[in-house]
């Protein structure tokens, strides 16, 4: 196990590998999750024994810490589960902070509309009449852009303006990129060489810009139906919530990625449920398998991938954290190749395809559904053997000097654990 992510962090955030923020006496990620924190300076009495640092990770006591945070963790997205998927509070406290008036919100309640959004705001839709300085959406290409999107050959492609002109486009896309952009800056200024994202004042206030340009998008999404002409704006409205997710992933804000995952699905329902034209065909399928797709397509496209991308695996690692059926179903887009994973994020559809359906026979089982399970536990088994089978033996055709498969090429095909845990299960039946 590697050491402690903060050397000079708090005892506890130590033990569990977090980023503390060294408040004294206690550090707020301590404090907020009802956890002891051990302080700074002195060992607390039961390390005082352990001869080195691995044999303190694995004691009794650090171990029960490590269960402690991950019970309240567990508990807090569990009342999150039946909660809307956005959080109105929130924004308007960070509206607030910016110093700019807040006015009269108020909730929308109807099965058309978003459940509740940063948008709960009446504001005019700004027109994009800013002043952006180029040079940090250049620098998210050119730096931020190939270590997220590592697998997406952006620069290889015969028009990348594209991404380009859909930032620039966007005034709180333009923020949101930015922000991520210092937030790398300032890590590697200060030596940092691992990707740790410092959360500065001046990142805080790109967030909080983001956040308030985004309300009108939402609002305008609730208030006028979705067609071919507004498509842009629904598409800017995703983009920019996914690069907001994705600030709070590299800043390592503890949940909240995960409110943001949640708005960035229900919006793609809004699209999804208002530009259908029939039960049996998707709307966004539709518009993905256009042969020549304009910059708004190829955007759609692109950020639809990382939804999904983000969406599987968040599922797999954490449980589901949104209880309502999807009105966007990836599965058959996924099927049929309407989404392309493998050239944007790098992965097989069928091995994505494999990972959420190793989620949903674990949600099926905590459901009590045994019966239904136990058979496709034998089939989604024997599926992922296919597939490692396949893998292996084009990798061994390609290059038939290697006996084995590289750790890294392996590890991506072989089955979560939660698939282990259900085959275990069954077989002690």
């Amino acid at each position: 196990m590697s050491g402690p992510r903060t050397k000079t962090g708090c005892w506890t955030c130590r033990l569990r590998r977090k980023k503390c923020d060294e408040n004294k006496p206690a550090c707020s990620n301590c404090t907020s999750q009802s956890l002891e924190c051990y302080g700074y300076d002195q060992k607390p009495a039961w390390m005082l024994d352990k001869e080195n640092w691995q044999h303190v990770l694995n004691s009794d006591e650090a171990r029960d810490i490590r269960n402690t945070a991950e019970r309240a963790y567990s508990r807090r997205r569990q009342k999150n589960i039946y909660a809307t998927p956005w959080s109105a509070g929130v924004i308007v406290q960070d509206v607030k902070e910016l110093g700019q008036p807040v006015r009269e919100c108020h909730l929308l309640h109807s099965s058309t509309v978003l459940d509740r959004t940063w948008s709960n705001c009446k504001q005019p839709l700004r027109d994009c009449d800013y002043a952006p300085n180029y040079q940090p959406v250049q620098a998210f290409l050119d730096v931020i852009f190939p270590l997220q999107w590592g697998f997406f050959a952006l620069c290889k492609q015969p028009d990348r303006r594209w991404l380009f002109d859909t930032i620039i486009a966007s005034e709180p896309m333009y923020h949101a990129s930015s922000g991520l952009c210092i937030s790398f800056d300032t890590g590697v200024k200060a030596g940092f060489t691992n990707g740790t994202c410092h959360v500065t004042p001046e990142v805080r206030k790109s967030r909080l810009l983001a956040l308030q340009g985004l309300q009108p998008y939402i609002a305008d999404l609730q208030q006028r139906r979705v067609q071919n002409s507004s498509l842009l704006k629904a598409i800017h409205t995703v983009s920019i919530i996914l690069l907001l997710s994705s600030l709070e992933i590299y800043g390592e804000t503890e949940g909240t990625w995960e409110v943001h995952i949640n708005a960035a699905g229900t919006v793609l329902d809004l699209i999804e449920r208002q530009l259908a034209t029939s039960d049996s065909v998707s709307a966004i399928g539709e518009l993905l398998s256009n042969s020549t797709p304009s910059f708004e397509i190829r955007a759609l496209a692109f950020f639809v991938a990382t939804y999904v991308w983000t969406d599987i695996l968040a599922e797999a690692a954490h449980g589901t954290s949104y209880s309502k059926p999807r009105t966007f179903d990836y599965l058959p887009l996924l099927r049929n190749d309407a989404i392309d994973m493998r050239s944007i994020m790098g992965c097989q559809n069928s091995v994505m395809i494999a990972i959420k359906q190793v989620s949903l026979l674990f949600r099926s089982m905590e459901n009590g559904q045994q019966r239904e399970a136990t058979e496709r536990t034998k089939a989604l088994a024997f599926s992922i053997r296919h597939l490692i089978h396949e893998a292996t033996s084009a990798f061994t055709n390609s290059h038939p000097g290697l006996v084995r498969m590289p750790l890294q090429s392996t590890c991506r095909l072989l089955p979560p654990m939660r698939l282990l845990k259900a085959i275990s299960i069954f077989k002690k039946r």
